[in-house]
């Protein structure tokens, strides 16, 4: 799924929300989750994952 399919399936999931504000929530999420990793924090999702940076 891409970032542009998830958008569409929240617009889908909730009609109260048009494409911009779908497209604003999804974006939102993914900065925070990106600011979190950049700052070293490990992001923890319950139901889906866990995230972190791994140096190679």
């Amino acid at each position: 799924m891409t970032k542009s399919e998830l958008i569409e399936k929240v617009v889908q999931t909730h009609g109260m929300l048009n494409m911009k504000v779908s497209e604003v929530v999804v974006n939102t999420v993914f900065d925070s989750i990106e600011e979190a990793l950049k700052s070293g924090d490990k992001v923890e999702i319950r139901g889906f994952g866990s995230f972190t940076i791994r140096e190679r």
